[in-house]
């Protein structure tokens, strides 16, 4: 690999994804953790040594499988794949990472520039850059500070979405039958002939749903469900039932 000096890396201990997190000097959950799976120790310590000057938590995987089962959601979060590995491919280990829900990493390629039918697909898929070998420091800077504020902002998003699911458990049962009227645009009198109460209390029940959701109306109530639904794979009867 060029174009990194080799002043400035230093070896980091690999394979079982040990780092400087396991020593407290970087907290992921504030500053974001990069995460390198690749089967060529080479690259992986001195990207690992680069990112970690950078200001980044690094962990480390040369099994991809490991990685999948440790990985953890709803933590801002960049995974590096190089695209050929022998237990598994980038494309495999991506697809498997679109299917774990809350999680809101972001994914670059490393790859040759030969493998242009997995550049298509990765970028099918959703993955934020293709890096071509060797790789340059002022490149994977860049491309690892663009993947990390979008993963930012995806984990923001996705914790307010978890926490709207979370609310629906702390509504009564009274207050959880207007919800799920509410969800299908009912108005206050149909409601109050459906339950048979008065439209004032179904006013008063809703004021205290917006209150619980912390939104300020039906629609914002309504567009956070249909985000959560697509965010978590949930049909509309999985939130009115």
């Amino acid at each position: 690999m060029t174009g990194i000096p080799q002043e400035d890396l230093r070896p980091l201990t690999t394979d079982d994804g040990m780092t400087d997190l396991q020593f407290g000097t970087i907290q992921p959950s504030e500053q974001g953790c990069v995460y390198l799976i690749g089967d060529d120790l080479d690259v992986r310590n001195e990207l690992g040594s680069l990112l970690r000057l950078l200001g980044y938590a690094v962990r480390i995987f040369s099994d991809p499988v490991l990685f999948i089962e440790r990985i953890p959601v709803y933590q801002p979060s960049v995974v590096i794949l190089d695209s050929v590995m022998p237990q598994m491919s980038g494309l495999e280990v991506q697809r498997r990472l679109a299917s774990i829900k809350g999680l809101s990493a972001t994914v670059i390629f490393l790859s040759d520039d030969s493998d242009r039918k997995q550049i298509v697909q990765g970028i099918k898929a959703g993955a934020h850059d293709f890096l071509g070998k060797p790789i340059f420091r002022e490149e994977i800077a860049e491309a690892v500070d663009k993947a990390m504020a979008l993963s930012i902002v995806r984990t923001a998003r996705l914790t307010t979405l978890r926490g709207w699911l979370n609310s629906i458990s702390q509504l009564s049962a009274r207050e959880r039958q207007v919800f799920d009227f509410m969800l299908s645009g009912y108005q206050n009198k149909q409601i109050a002939i459906k339950l048979d109460i008065r439209s004032d209390t179904v006013k008063k029940h809703r004021t205290v749903i917006c209150e619980k959701f912390q939104v300020s109306g039906t629609p914002d109530l309504i567009i956070l469900s249909r985000l959560a639904a697509i965010e978590f794979g949930l049909v509309n009867a999985d939130l009115v039932k």
